[in-house]
């Protein structure tokens, strides 16, 4: 850190070092520059941030990732029209025969016939 200097030393002629002019008289350096390596100053405060850079090209596409899990199971939807009726099927077998039904009411009596008949079936059948 500089100090104010108190008591200035002014060069109005130049400064000359040995034989060799290193001030002219204007007082500007006009000497060798080899071998003036003074100790590092300190880090000057951060300046103020600079406009934003113009955006850069796109970069190459990546890898395809892994599939996803499957997604939930969609709403049902609505039903469809009722298709044709389709040809009648072959008849089934016939089933077993049922049991016998109840005795019916005895009838009414018939006419009388003629004796002949009776004994003509009497005969055929007694013999």
């Amino acid at each position: 850190m500089a100090t104010a200097n108190t008591n200035p030393f002014v060069v109005k002629n130049g400064l000359t070092v040995g034989a060799t002019q290193v001030i002219n008289s204007s007082g500007a350096w006009v000497g060798s520059s080899s071998g003036l390596i003074g100790a590092t100053g300190a880090t000057g405060p951060t300046g103020s941030t600079g406009p934003t850079g113009a955006t850069g090209p796109t970069g190459p596409t990546g890898l395809t990732g892994a599939t996803g899990p499957t997604g939930p199971t969609g709403l049902t939807g609505a039903t469809g029209p009722t298709g044709p009726t389709g040809p009648s099927g072959t008849n089934g077998s016939p089933g077993p025969t049922g049991p016998s039904g109840p005795t019916g009411p005895t009838g009414p009596t018939g006419p009388s016939g003629s004796s002949t008949s009776v004994r003509l079936m009497d005969s055929i059948f007694l013999g």
